[in-house]
C-alpha cells in the first residue's frame, strides 16, 4: 500500500481542488453520524486531505484522520485544526481496541487487495466500540483493476472493485450487521465512474474485538 501513499502524493493539490468541497455523500455521511452518540469519537480511514473528518468534527464529533499519504496528511492538518491527524497503513491501525465509536471509511478500502480484504475489516472491527458503527464507500463492479487517475493521467491506481452481494457477505463474515445499503451514480466528472455503494454496518456482539 505503500506505493499508494506515494501516488496520492503526488496529486493532493489536484484534489483537493476537484474533491474538498464535494459533498455529494452528505445525506449518507449524515445518516451515518446521527447512529453515533453526540461527541462521540470518530476515525476517519483513508482521510485525504480531511474534508469529511472536518465536517464531523464541525458537528461535534472527535475526530481521528489517518492516511498513507504524507502530503494528504500535512495538507489535512492545514485546512482542519479541529482533527487529529496522522499517517497510518488501514492494514495495521495502531490504537487501542474498542476506542472509537464510528469508522468512516470513505473510498479508502478500495486500494485493499482481496487477500488482505477480510483481515482488514477484522481489524476495523476491533476498533470499534460495542454497538459501534463502520460507514464503508467503495465503487461497484468486478475484479481488480489499475485505473487511470483522472487527476494525472499518467498515474495508475490500484483498484478493487466490489458486487453488492459480495461486500454484504464479507461483513457478515467479519461480524458487522449491515443496517443500510444504497447504489449512487457518481457525481463529480472527476471522481472513479463506477457506480458508489455505501453501506452503514454496525459492530455485532460475541468474539473478534
Amino acid at each position: 500500500m505503500e506505493k499508494i501513499g506515494k501516488l496520492y502524493d503526488q496529486i493532493v493539490l489536484k484534489y483537493i481542488k476537484h474533491f474538498y468541497d464535494d459533498f455529494s455523500d452528505q445525506e449518507e455521511l449524515d445518516e451515518f453520524l446521527q447512529r453515533i452518540r453526540p461527541g462521540g469519537q470518530v476515525l476517519d480511514i483513508g482521510c485525504g486531505p480531511g474534508q469529511f473528518s472536518k465536517y464531523c468534527a464541525t458537528r461535534g464529533f472527535r475526530v481521528v484522520g489517518v492516511d498513507l499519504s504524507f502530503e494528504m496528511i500535512s495538507a489535512a492538518k492545514k485546512l482542519d485544526t479541529l482533527s487529529q491527524y496522522s499517517i497510518m497503513n488501514m492494514r495495521f491501525p495502531s490504537f487501542r481496541k474498542s476506542s472509537f465509536h464510528g469508522l468512516l471509511v470513505a473510498y479508502s478500502f478500495l486500494h485493499i487487495e482481496p487477500k488482505y480484504a477480510e483481515t482488514t475489516l477484522l481489524g476495523f472491527r476491533s476498533l470499534l466500540k460495542p454497538k459501534g458503527y463502520l460507514s464503508l464507500m467503495l465503487k461497484e463492479g468486478k475484479g481488480e483493476k489499475k485505473i487511470r487517475g483522472s487527476l494525472n493521467q499518467s498515474l495508475k491506481f490500484y483498484t478493487k472493485l466490489w458486487g453488492v452481494e459480495e461486500i454484504k457477505s464479507l461483513l457478515g463474515t467479519c461480524g458487522y450487521i449491515i443496517e443500510s445499503c444504497k447504489i449512487k451514480k457518481p457525481y463529480n466528472k472527476k471522481e472513479y465512474q463506477f457506480n458508489k455503494i455505501i453501506i452503514i454496518a454496525r459492530k455485532g456482539e460475541g468474539n473478534g474485538g
